[in-house]
């Protein structure tokens, strides 16, 4: 926890899935609070190994932001954004199609810092604003991660049993 209250954060992450979340007990404002930091880097970036899902830059995304997507989803990593806008590319094309997820779960322009070329699940989440929210592929994704971690058996069976559009406490009271 760096010394500070100014709002930001930073995630370094390594080949073996190590990873190291800076968080700054930041006094702004919900969801940039400290929760919302740390439910970003830590639980986003450090733990799910998930990619930015916000918009800095109003141009298309740079070639070598595409390698570095690549060289992590390469790795099964950032699987909650695509390079690709076609339906069956996207790594969260099966929710699009089921009727469980589908009013919530498209494919929305933008990501990574970049408003073009790079592409999403979700309208919104946690990886966009730090809201107590992860996207359908965020949250599967890190209930693998937990089950690998366990070492017990995932299924997609186990996922749509316990799987939740609610999201967590809005209020800051936890």
């Amino acid at each position: 926890i760096p010394n500070t209250e100014d709002y930001g954060g930073i995630c370094y992450m390594w080949d073996e899935g190590y990873a190291i979340a800076y968080c700054p007990m930041s006094d702004y404002g919900y969801p940039t609070d400290f929760r919302g930091v740390i439910q970003h880097e830590a639980g986003g970036h450090g733990f799910g190994k998930l990619a930015d899902e916000s918009i800095l830059y109003s141009m298309w995304v740079p070639v070598s932001v595409k390698e570095t997507i690549g060289k992590f989803q390469s790795r099964g990593w950032y699987q909650n954004v695509s390079l690709s806008s076609k339906f069956n590319n996207v790594p969260w094309a099966d929710f699009i199609f089921d009727h469980r997820y589908s009013d919530q779960v498209d494919i929305y322009e933008g990501g990574c810092e970049y408003m073009r070329g790079v592409f999403r699940p979700e309208a919104n989440s946690c990886m966009n604003y730090g809201i107590p929210y992860y996207n359908v592929i965020s949250r599967l994704e890190i209930m693998k991660r937990i089950f690998r971690y366990a070492g017990e058996e995932f299924t997609m069976d186990y996922f749509y049993e316990n799987d939740s559009f609610e999201w967590g406490d809005t209020d800051g009271a936890t």
